[in-house]
């Protein structure tokens, strides 16, 4: 149902809406059920969600932003050393975002839209909102693309390169097919 109201007489009469402590600010719903809804866009689509508690999803994802961006306000990569990154794509066609991991946690810690040099810019951006440096990276582990090439030595001079066993291994295993 919906919240009781009050009205102020010292606000020239006008309603005022109550402010319960199980709800957070005009979310309408209580911290509990959206517990419940992460707990369960966790393990399903959040359309599906929405069907299961008689929703639309609309109403569910600003649920989830409001708790990706809080959790995202106190990451800490300060202790960032080694990055491993790829691109994927994000819908059909060609529509990509690379991704970031920190490899000693295996943790994903950042997700740029693009794939290429510049994606790199975005990433270093992001680090250093939350407190790591540059300076501080020793290692990226990428594919062979030139453009993550030329965007890691551009963004992080002091890294050094590898090149991730998958990708690697696709190169010699193409290049046995050709040969055979």
């Amino acid at each position: 149902g919906r919240l009781p109201r009050t009205y102020c007489s010292q606000c020239n009469g006008s309603p005022k809406t109550i402010r319960p402590n199980w709800a957070r600010e005009r979310s309408g719903f209580s911290v509990y059920f959206e517990a419940f809804v992460i707990l369960l866009m966790k393990a399903m689509p959040v359309k599906k969600v929405a069907n299961l508690i008689n929703e639309h999803d609309t109403t569910l994802w600003p649920i989830l932003h409001h708790y990706v961006e809080e959790a995202r306000e106190r990451e800490d990569f300060s202790s960032v050393q080694h990055v491993g990154f790829d691109e994927t794509s994000r819908r059909k066609g060609h529509e990509y975002v690379s991704i970031f991991m920190d490899l000693e946690k295996r943790k994903v810690i950042s997700v740029t839209e693009g794939k290429d040099q510049h994606t790199l810019k975005g990433f270093k951006q992001d680090l250093m909102v939350h407190g790591g440096h540059p300076d501080n990276i020793k290692e990226f582990s990428i594919d062979m693309s030139p453009a993550f090439i030329k965007g890691v030595e551009e963004q992080f001079p002091n890294a050094s390169l590898t090149f991730d066993k998958f990708h690697v291994m696709k190169m010699i295993n193409e290049a046995l097919d050709e040969t055979r």
